[in-house]
């Protein structure tokens, strides 16, 4: 019985000194990422529609979904890939719009798409940048970045655009140069 009280007499005075031990030192912690997603999606295809009407088709890898709360909105977190086709009131495609990467603000419908954002138009014609931003209640498209705009005969590159969401009204804000494009089989006059 001695043994156990001085067993005890040595142990209590140890574990007050170890709990009194300023800031934890050397003990390790676990970083854990802030804010955590609430829901996690692999292989989505996700439709958003209105009055019964697709609008817009989006499929990807990873959607990350992280829930808001007073300081932050809710928003999505696309990863290794989106693709995006905007319909008509008929279902057909007006635009396609894909990128590396992308995230969505889920209160003020904006989306912004980063790292080879392509956007291809109903006429055939291409948009590449590295940044977009697409305001979905305006129905518009944007960048303040470089942009290359591909179509028939012509590579027209700037920086800067405004544009409708299937982009097909465009504006360049500064233009830097224009290509003119022939295709091997064309002759020249001469």
């Amino acid at each position: 019985m001695k043994t156990l009280h001085l067993h005890f007499l040595f142990i209590a005075p140890l574990l007050v000194f170890i709990a009194c031990a300023p800031d934890n030192e050397g003990l390790n912690t676990i970083d854990v990422p802030n804010p955590i997603p609430n829901a996690i999606y692999y292989n989505y295809n996700i439709l958003y529609n209105d009055s019964g009407l697709t609008q817009v088709k989006m499929t990807g890898k990873i959607l990350e979904q992280y829930g808001g709360d007073k300081e932050n909105h809710a928003f999505d977190n696309m990863k290794d890939s989106v693709h995006l086709w905007f319909y008509d009131e008929n279902m057909i495609v007006q635009s396609e719009l894909l990128a590396d990467r992308a995230t969505r603000d889920r209160a003020t419908g904006f989306m912004e798409a980063f790292d080879n954002v392509i956007v291809y138009n109903e006429k055939g014609e291409k948009l590449e940048t590295d940044h977009l931003i697409w305001n979905e209640k305006e129905e518009r498209i944007s960048t303040e970045d470089s942009v290359t705009i591909t179509k028939k005969g012509q590579i027209i590159k700037g920086k800067g655009l405004v544009s409708d969401k299937n982009f097909i009204n465009y504006e360049i804000k500064n233009v830097s140069g224009v290509i003119n494009v022939k295709k091997e089989n064309e002759q020249t006059d001469q």
